[in-house]
């Protein structure tokens, strides 16, 4: 078990873009804390500009709070859409396929339990 305290201030984070490719409009993330025995990763993410964000699908699970702005997420199994907005929370399980749509470009907080992207 790790009891490592964590304390970040906003001027504390090392920002990387996730999509190099686009450039300056590339969303950018910094990860908060990683448990070094689950590899669960708390990270935040930052969308400078609205970009869809293709099909995909995690190895595990992810839970999603945003903190501003407003994402619409799709469950591509179940067709089931939703447009999370500031405050709001979602999870999916991992292996589902899903896309989504960053509608306003706001900084969002991600959580994920050490799931890589799938494809």
């Amino acid at each position: 078990m790790n009891d490592e305290s964590v304390f970040r201030n906003q001027s504390d984070l090392k920002w990387e873009k996730m999509l190099s490719e686009l450039g300056k409009d590339s969303p950018v993330y910094a990860i908060l804390r990683t448990d070094p025995s689950t590899n669960a990763t708390i990270l935040l993410i930052e969308f400078p500009t609205s970009i869809h964000i293709p099909k995909h699908t995690h190895e595990k699970s992810e839970t999603h709070f945003l903190l501003a702005g407003s994402h619409l997420f799709e469950n591509n199994v179940t067709g089931q859409r939703f447009d999370v907005r500031a405050g709001g929370y979602f999870y999916l399980p991992g292996k589902i396929m899903q896309l989504g749509f960053p509608l306003e470009p706001r900084p969002s907080l991600f959580w994920s339990p050490g799931g890589r992207l799938i494809g």
